[in-house]
């Protein structure tokens, strides 16, 4: 490991960042070189909240908006502008790294950044496509990209809602189970659907290609050996070394906060039994509608309906709404906040359950 320069290169997206991190820490704990880099907007909000550890240094590369001045709401637009900027940005740190001797051994890319892989390549510098969700997401992907028999025929109008999906271990998936961006009648489905396919030509062209999931074999078997060809590496779970292995018992921090939130939720967790809530999350982006909220809710409080109605918990719903983060009552009457993970776990109260 002491030989190696890791270059970690990541989407500047909460969800995307701190899994990252954690795998830079852990890399620079086993005595690699390890730099992370994300976008030069990104990395100037993070730059009062990231760890400091020997071995690990950070870096920026552009996608064509650092000053954060440029505002659209066209996310196909975005994304092209930001594979066009920030391939040639990322190649000239390469240069730089290497004329300052520093060379980069391995480039890591998380999701959305396809285009990375394609810049190592032609450097001449391996890489891994690290995917920080399950491996059941990463093989449904797999089923729908693959260039040999997906069910993606590259145009988005042609994709059927009725489709189904069958994976090893698991019941049939129907169009309700799977991410709805896959279908056109989402408002993204444009600008990530593309970059989904890319991801998977671009490990089929890869003669050596590698995944790095964020799960481990026990929990997802089926699932993993269903997309065994793509030497699949199990990694996870990335978080802090105190809840993982305990090597280092100080190392507690899940990563970085890019958003500013209200500390209301902390009194009412205090007012709850130890280990009766259960912490609920979608992610910084996803925006549920009430029913849906509801559903969720009685389900986890013990709905007459509920199939866990002998069970009675307390939920702290965190949601994103019309693009504020803030604190309010989701359905049933429960509270609903946006605060970093590992929070909730210094309070002693919530169960993490990230999709």
């Amino acid at each position: 490991m002491n030989n190696h320069h890791f270059l970690l290169v990541s989407f500047a997206a909460q969800g995307h960042i701190n899994p990252t991190l954690q795998l830079a820490k852990r890399l620079a704990h086993n005595g690699a070189r390890v730099t992370f880099a994300t976008t030069v907007r990104g990395l100037r909000s993070l730059a009062n909240t990231l760890p400091t550890l020997d071995g690990l240094s950070y870096a920026s590369f552009s996608d064509g908006n650092d000053d954060g001045t440029r505002q659209t709401r066209d996310l196909d637009h975005l994304m092209a502008d930001f594979k066009c900027m920030g391939s040639k940005s990322l190649a000239e740190m390469l240069v730089t790294f290497s004329n300052e001797g520093r060379p980069v051994t391995f480039l890591i890319y998380n999701i959305l950044l396809p285009w990375a892989a394609d810049v190592a390549r032609d450097m001449h510098v391996p890489s891994a496509f690290l995917f920080s969700q399950s491996a059941t997401t990463f093989a449904v992907f797999h089923r729908f990209f693959n260039g040999h028999d997906g069910l993606y025929d590259g145009i988005i109008t042609n994709i059927n809602p009725s489709i189904s999906i069958k994976l090893p271990g698991l019941p049939l998936l129907t169009c309700n189970d799977l991410p709805s961006f896959l279908f056109p009648n989402n408002s993204h489905s444009s600008a990530i659907v593309p970059i989904m396919q890319e991801h998977m030509q671009t490990l089929e062209k890869d003669p050596n290609p590698c995944v790095l999931v964020n799960t481990f074999d026990a929990l997802e078997e089926d699932s993993i050996r269903a997309i065994a060809d793509k030497k699949v590496i199990t990694i996870g779970p990335l978080i802090p070394s105190a809840f993982y292995d305990g090597d280092d018992p100080s190392d507690t921090s899940f990563g970085c906060d890019l958003f500013d939130g209200s500390k209301d939720y902390l009194q009412w967790l205090d007012s709850k039994p130890k280990g009766s809530v259960v912490y609920v999350s979608f992610g910084s982006l996803a925006v549920l509608q009430k029913r849906q909220m509801e559903e969720i809710s009685k389900g986890l409080t013990g709905g007459a309906e509920s199939p866990v109605h002998r069970l009675f918990c307390h939920a702290l719903w965190v949601e994103f709404d019309n693009g504020e983060f803030g604190y309010r009552h989701a359905g049933c009457g429960l509270p609903a906040i946006f605060r970093p993970e590992h929070e909730y776990e210094d309070a002693g109260r919530g169960v993490g359950d990230w999709g």
